[in-house]
């Protein structure tokens, strides 16, 4: 999918400021997965994402196709500090980093 990087805006670093799906294209939204069975924030990051890139290909998609992804976060330190473990996680998968964490009250 064709990215949109406008000169005009600051470079974006992880993520792109636009991404144009094909004309004619699907769109699949996916439900909200978690994996609170799993022990530790990036366990349960790697637990959620596959269940994410098994509906996607259960729906014939392929990671690299995934333009959005919203993750929310109960401790942000914690995400900062395992950021670098969750960008190999995903890229291990095939997925470009196309998440956006929010953070909110437990």
């Amino acid at each position: 999918m064709p990215v949109v990087n406008p000169a005009s805006l600051e470079a974006p670093i992880g993520f792109s400021h636009g991404i144009v799906t094909p004309a004619g294209g699907r769109l699949l939204f996916v439900a909200g997965q978690t994996a609170v069975s799993v022990d530790g924030f990036v366990g349960q990051f790697d637990g959620a994402l596959l269940k994410i890139l098994e509906v996607t290909r259960t729906a014939g998609g392929r990671p690299d196709q995934i333009a959005r992804m919203t993750i929310y976060v109960t401790d942000m330190e914690k995400y900062l500090a395992a950021r670098q473990e969750l960008r190999n996680l995903m890229k291990a998968t095939g997925l470009e980093q196309a998440l956006a964490p929010l953070d909110v009250a437990a």
